[in-house]
């Protein structure tokens, strides 16, 4: 015969031990993501009279989803008196804001930040000044400016210095500040290969291509152009713009087709490339056909790729002809 007691025992230490192995796992899985390439950059740029460009800033990382950050962005008594952003309620501020930052979700290199900001000092004075909330979508390097301070018109008067120097005992050419946040840049290390072959696919079925080879680091941007390619076939109608933006249509016969474009956005995720191709195409004729003044082109196409190395893509080149071009690409990390 059983033990009743005994087998409840057992049975309650096990389950226990399963739920808390459960538990253990659902948390594991709850953990907020982050990552560690993304730093939060606040900035104060202060602009001057001469044109210059200063002010102080502040790093924060790592970012957690759904972890707020409260920053105070502030400068002293005048606006040439930049202070690094702090955590803390700052004692002295003249002029800035209390700033909130929660990042809230990232996918395919983006990271949602919630931004609620609310303008605290002005002039020296403690105010309850302009405030706002917005949700931003940034990528590494981005930058986005929320608010400015601006010293205002009395203080842009020829006595506008003198008047600096009795307040804060010295000179101020600073007419405003600005709230910036953005993601602080990563230097990229991955080296991107990219095979472009330009193909035109004659009447008889073969092909005639022209190839080109691109190197080029992750996160960068880089152009391609091909040679000229003449186009045969029936005189066709082609759309036109003049220098005063008005459309016309002009045809042609056997003219040299230029097509060009650029690769950005570049990563390397997974063992794929992702980037953004950009092709455009228009008609390199003299001057004299067309008009003077009159580009007629085929227009562009953006497409976003993800690609293996073993990949090769075709797109369409924007259609300019009836005798219609192609371009292939084959993107692979070489380092």
């Amino acid at each position: 015969m059983f033990n009743a007691s005994l087998l409840a025992s057992v049975f309650a230490t096990l389950l226990s031990a399963q739920t808390s192995n459960g538990l253990t796992e659902w948390m594991a899985s709850k953990k907020p993501p982050q990552d560690p390439a993304w730093a939060l950059q606040v900035t104060t740029p202060t602009y001057g009279t001469d044109g210059k460009i200063t002010g102080a800033s502040a790093t924060y990382k790592p970012l957690v989803i759904g972890q707020p950050l409260q920053i105070y962005p502030h400068s002293g008594k005048s606006l040439c008196e930049s202070s690094s952003p702090t955590r803390d309620l700052p004692p002295d501020a003249g002029n800035g804001w209390r700033l909130q930052v929660v990042p809230m979700s990232h996918s395919g290199g983006v990271l949602m930040l919630q931004v609620d900001w609310e303008r605290m000092w002005e002039r020296g004075a403690k105010v309850s000044g302009p405030r706002g909330k917005a949700l931003a979508a940034l990528r590494l390097g981005d930058r986005i400016v929320f608010d400015y301070i601006s010293v205002g018109e009395r203080a842009l008067s020829p006595n506008m210095a003198t008047e600096a120097r009795a307040v804060t005992g010295q000179g101020c050419d600073a007419i405003g500040m600005g709230l910036e946040i953005g993601l602080e840049p990563v230097e990229r290390t991955e080296l991107i290969e990219a095979n472009l072959w330009l193909v035109r696919k004659l009447p008889d079925g073969t092909e005639q291509s022209q190839r080109q080879v691109i190197r080029a680091r992750a996160g960068s941007t880089v152009e391609y152009f091909f040679e000229d390619v003449t186009m045969s076939g029936a005189p066709i109608v082609a759309p036109g713009t003049t220098p005063a933006g008005a459309t016309r249509e002009f045809f042609f016969f056997n003219m040299p087709v230029r097509t060009l474009g650029k690769l950005s956005l570049i990563e390397v995720v997974d063992g794929a490339v992702k980037l953004t191709l950009f092709i455009e195409q228009y008609l390199a004729g003299p001057s004299t056909t067309p008009p003077p003044g009159v580009r007629i082109t085929g227009g562009s196409t953006t497409f976003p790729i993800t690609a293996r190395p073993d990949e090769v893509l075709s797109f369409q080149v924007p259609k300019i002809t009836d005798d219609r071009l192609s371009l292939r690409i084959q993107v692979k990390r070489i380092r």
